[in-house]
């Protein structure tokens, strides 16, 4: 498996991101690709900006599962939850799906589609 995303990418200054979430979040960019129909030997290199993205959200996000319920500073009254990793899994989660959905085999290959659209338009 090749390494698209370092831990160096990382800019979680809260987080305490691994070597593990770095290798779930490259396993993770070589399955979104293979989804759309691009093998791992087709990735480009260096990643296209989405997919350094993808890959450093997923890492993030996956710290985060891993972290949830472990914040020491947790005040829990029986109606909030102040732990900010729950926090911030939200925010990943959210930011990991928005990106996911836009998705497309050039975001992995690093070439451009030379066709286009058009749309005729008239006057009345």
């Amino acid at each position: 498996m090749m390494e698209y995303i370092s831990l160096n990418d990382i800019q979680d200054a809260i987080l305490q991101v691994t070597d593990s979430d770095i290798l779930e979040a490259n396993r993770f960019i070589e399955e979104s690709a293979a989804r759309l129909g691009v093998a791992a030997e087709n990735i480009c290199m260096p990643v296209t900006f989405t997919v350094r993205r993808l890959g450093i959200v997923f890492a993030c996000y996956n710290r985060c599962l891993l972290s949830v319920g472990s914040d020491g500073s947790v005040i829990f009254d029986g109606k909030e939850n102040s732990d900010i990793f729950a926090q911030k899994l939200q925010f990943y989660r959210a930011e990991l799906k928005t990106i996911s959905g836009g998705l497309v085999a050039s975001d992995f290959t690093g070439t451009q589609n030379s066709g286009g659209a058009s749309i005729k338009l008239w006057r009345a």
